[in-house]
């Protein structure tokens, strides 16, 4: 009761003198809905407070409250007159926005009851977004049953109201709002760009992300994760070099799993950098760390050495041979390791895709009666980084030299792939999204037009995704 009347006492007397302003309408009567009147007649003292409840509750209309004896009502405070007053005619979903002002401002301040409200929040949150992503109708239809579902939005504002606290789990919630922003929001191409975006929880909010970053990176100076959560921020900002930077510096963790994350986070972002000798060398190390993908690092790898390959196939013949060698290791390697590792009872998609991608290869290297490297058409290596959403953390530059690795002229035999619909319809597709990436809308859209949609009129949604 105390934490409660101390909050609607800040709200009431904030909205006087215009410092808060009320979620639900404009006034203090207003500010005051966001409390579900007492279901205890004649005990006004004993109402609940959002913090001792759910977040969420539903206030119905109860027009027989009594207003208790005389003795009550003249020893009754102004704020328990305006909760006794408070009538909502509609039934109201009412959404707690009680730490989006200063936990300690509302009277929580005892490490139990911050223990409690930061860790309630922090479970629930990661709960409702974790539930939220889980593309399963029998998990979806036992979660519909019990009355539970996943909610991105709910979840997302949970976890940045846990990280208001100063302790363990506003840590751990800034991670996990972190790793959602920049590890999964962040790959997707199509974000919200209406007004008022920035604020959208469920989208991406960058400034509160940067505010977050910073505020935890002092709070914890030397702990790498947050480093590596600012090398992620950087390329999110289309700074690959000072996130590699980072990456490369906090790689001597004593802690093998945050050595493997970070490690594959410096693969991906040399991968982005188009540093093609320290991709191999960071995916080979990964390798090493993790048993996870193995199939993937040693495609990555192979790509790596593809590129290196074609970088010195005409003026150093030399240099060539090796790079080739250890391109054709790597690439052969990978089929074999695949299904390892399954995600509900099925193989990894990345391993499905090498498999598939590896065997057209061999089958045209008969074919043809060529190297296995020679045989190998667009780029591989730029179409994992499209794969991984690393065209949209390449600068201007890096785009540019992206556009460069996509030339038929790198192609050992170039003309054998102009009536090849699948590798022109690959090299269409990342020529047009390094244009869209540059702003040359025009472009882009010529690509998809001339060489995907004359051929199959059926991939209009492939048009507008990337039209968008």
């Amino acid at each position: 009761m105390e934490i409660e009347s101390n909050y609607l006492l800040k709200m009431r007397t904030g909205s006087r003198d215009g410092a808060f302003t009320s979620p639900v309408g404009h006034g203090p009567g207003q500010a005051l809905a966001n409390t579900p009147p007492s279901t205890s007649y004649g005990n006004l003292p004993n109402i609940k407070s959002e913090l001792d409840t759910t977040d969420e509750k539903t206030s119905r209309e109860n027009p027989e409250i009594p207003n208790g004896n005389a003795e009550h009502e003249a020893g009754a405070s102004e704020l328990e007159n305006d909760v006794d007053n408070l009538s909502l005619h509609n039934p109201t979903r009412v959404e707690s926005k009680l730490l989006e002002i200063d936990p300690a401002s509302v009277g929580i301040t005892s490490h139990t009851d911050i223990f409690i409200h930061s860790g309630t929040r922090l479970c629930y949150g990661i709960l409702l977004v974790v539930f939220s992503m889980i593309e399963n109708p029998l998990f979806n239809k036992i979660l519909y049953i019990v009355g539970f579902k996943g909610d991105r939005e709910r979840g997302t504002r949970y976890l940045w109201q846990a990280a208001r606290f100063n302790n363990f789990n506003s840590a751990i919630a800034g991670i996990a709002l972190l790793g959602y922003y920049n590890g999964l929001v962040g790959f997707c191409d199509i974000l919200p760009t209406d007004p008022g975006a920035d604020e959208d929880l469920a989208g991406y909010p960058k400034a509160k992300c940067e505010v977050l970053l910073t505020e935890m990176r002092k709070r914890y100076p030397e702990s790498r994760l947050w480093k590596m959560e600012e090398a992620r921020m950087y390329a999110y900002n289309r700074n690959l070099g000072a996130a590699i930077k980072i990456l490369a510096d906090s790689s001597n963790s004593n802690m093998k799993q945050i050595a493997v994350i970070n490690m594959f986070e410096m693969s991906l972002t040399s991968m982005f950098l188009l540093d093609y000798e320290l991709c191999a060398k960071c995916w080979i190390q990964c390798a090493e760390l993790s048993s996870w993908s193995p199939t993937l690092y040693a495609y990555l790898t192979g790509v790596a050495y593809v590129e290196m390959y074609r970088n010195v196939r005409e003026n150093d013949p030399t240099t060539a041979a090796k790079y080739k060698e250890k391109a054709t290791e790597y690439i052969r390697k990978g089929p074999p390791l695949a299904g390892r590792q399954k995600v509900m009872n099925r193989d990894l998609p990345f391993d499905i895709y090498i498999v598939r991608k590896v065997a057209k290869w061999e089958e045209r290297a008969k074919a043809w009666k060529v190297d296995l490297v020679d045989v190998i058409g667009v780029s591989p290596f730029v179409e994992m980084i499209y794969f991984w959403g690393g065209l949209k953390k390449q600068d201007t530059e890096l785009l540019e030299k992206t556009l460069g690795s996509l030339k038929w002229g790198r192609v050992s035999h170039a003309e054998k792939f102009t009536n090849d619909l699948d590798e022109t319809a690959i090299h269409a597709i990342l020529n047009a999204a390094t244009a869209r990436n540059l702003g040359r809308l025009g472009e882009a859209r010529n690509f998809l037009t001339s060489h995907i949609l004359n051929h199959n009129r059926h991939v209009t949604l492939f048009f507008t995704t990337e039209k968008s």
